[in-house]
């Protein structure tokens, strides 16, 4: 089990731990990694099925089959299935690569419950009930096949590129299709990782991007083959994330379907 102090009606302000361009929340239980590039939240190792309690109190074994939910809520407790043969590979490597203290990963089944602010600067993110008003520059953000998804445009030397991108908070580097990324300005090599694909070792170029009215310095590397297909198929060939965070602040909201920059003197 694991639990948040915090309420879903009362806006929450925790301290961010940042390692390797992670952002990461403590939990009495171990690191989360606060990811929109993952559909689902998932974590441990040591639990149970978990009791299926929402805030109306417990539901029938029944009526929680029905739910696409992972994490059920509870005022301050979310019960998490533990990890299958899949998800453990995906926590072995974020250990390896990330901290050995990383046991969650707090994916959109748990994010979309909240508005989640991130002010890196600050190392803080706050969880704000839904619908709390947020002032910025607003963009759409949405769904595709779980992970959260918002239009951008890359300037090329070839003129302005416009395409959709997916927003992963969990992507210390962005990335975008081989093709596109050359004609940029080249900027050395990185060493990345997937869950799902393990070490990347990739080329990475240097351009700007834009997301609403909010203009980026983007460093873009190059996914393996295979990676890349499975982006695609999304429905991107473009993934960003900490050239976005680390820039402004910002305030996430999934089922509002809003994507807000925020500006740093903001009360």
């Amino acid at each position: 089990m694991v639990t948040l102090p915090m309420y879903r009606h009362e806006p929450e302000t925790k301290q961010l731990l940042i390692v390797k361009d992670h952002l990461l929340l403590d939990l009495k239980e171990g690191w989360g990694i606060i990811d929109t590039g993952a559909p689902q939240a998932f974590g441990g190792g040591h639990y149970g099925q978990p009791q299926p309690i929402n805030l109306k109190g417990r539901l029938t074994r029944e009526e929680f089959a029905k739910t696409d939910r992972y994490l059920t809520l509870c005022e301050s407790t979310w019960l998490v299935d533990p990890p299958d043969v899949h998800t453990s590979k995906f926590l072995d490597i974020a250990r390896a690569e990330v901290d050995p203290k990383l046991n969650f990963f707090l994916g959109n089944s748990l994010l979309r419950d909240f508005i989640i602010t991130i002010d890196a600067s600050r190392q803080e993110i706050s969880f704000r009930p839904l619908a709390t008003p947020v002032s910025g520059d607003k963009t759409r953000l949405t769904l595709s096949n779980g992970v959260t998804m918002v239009n951008m445009s890359v300037a090329t030397p070839g003129g302005e590129h416009r395409t959709k991108a997916i927003f992963d908070t969990g992507a210390p580097l962005s990335y975008g299709p081989e093709s596109i990324v050359r004609s940029l300005t080249p900027a050395g090599d990185a060493v990345d990782f997937s869950p799902i694909f393990g070490k990347i070792e990739t080329p990475t170029f240097e351009g700007s991007f834009k997301v609403g009215n909010t203009t980026f310095a983007g460093r873009f590397g190059i996914l393996p083959k295979e990676a890349a297909k499975t982006v695609e198929r999304i429905g991107s060939g473009w993934i960003i994330g900490a050239d976005v965070w680390k820039a402004t602040p910002l305030a996430i909201d999934i089922r509002g379907e809003e994507l807000t920059f925020q500006s740093r003197n903001r009360c």
